[in-house]
């Protein structure tokens, strides 16, 4: 027996056995007025009348601007994730990032400290703006001047990452790869890059 809805074979267990579950006998009978539902959802949320373009969108079931989702593989252990383009998640579970973690501590602490900015940003004057600094001045501990307002120096491609993918040290810690944010943005960006490795080489490129 197969159910009416999803076509998938059952043992017509539920009501009379057209469907194979409540949430298939309740979608069946709203597939035939789900266009026109869109259509009145749609209108209210945008307060606007909709143009015919967007009626077909609707009545076609176009996904309209939404992109697809993308194959990523997990660090740890190489599983591969459904994901959407801009989701930055790299493990595929919580064990695999604690398992990679513990694993890569001590090189991932080495190659952290190889990426630390050593330049000064006053050799750079028409790179970067004091205009912030000015305002909110550097960031400072609490144990130190307490200072938590002041401003960071950020590396746009992240260390995580270019540990990740086994990045030259000194393509992390170049100045191109350096951006003045205010260190609250700084910790919510954790460790996600806000750059890709081919925009910064060209950075670095165009220095």
């Amino acid at each position: 027996m197969f159910c009416q809805n999803c076509n998938l074979e059952h043992k017509g267990t539920y009501g009379s056995g057209r469907f194979c579950s409540v949430k298939c006998a309740r979608g069946f009978s709203t597939k035939a007025k789900r266009a026109e539902i869109n259509k009145q959802v749609s209108a209210t949320q945008s307060g606007r009348k909709l143009s015919k373009e967007h009626i077909k969108n609707i009545e076609l079931g176009n996904n309209f601007n939404r992109k697809e989702k993308i194959a990523k593989s997990c660090v740890e252990c190489g599983a591969e994730m459904l994901c959407r383009p801009s989701d930055t998640r790299k493990y595929c579970s919580t064990k695999c990032w604690v398992n990679y973690t513990e694993k890569n501590k001590e090189p991932y602490l080495l190659y952290r400290q190889r990426c630390k900015f050593n330049f000064s940003i006053a050799d750079y004057p028409d790179k970067f703006s004091s205009a912030l600094i000015l305002e909110h001045g550097w960031y400072s501990p609490s144990n130190k001047q307490n200072n938590l307002d002041g401003v960071s120096r950020d590396h746009m491609y992240s260390v995580s990452d270019g540990f990740i993918n086994g990045v030259d040290p000194a393509i992390i810690s170049h100045p191109a790869n350096c951006e003045l944010i205010s260190h609250r943005a700084n910790q919510r960006k954790r460790a996600n890059s806000s750059i890709t490795l081919e925009e910064l080489l060209d950075r670095i490129k165009r220095w």
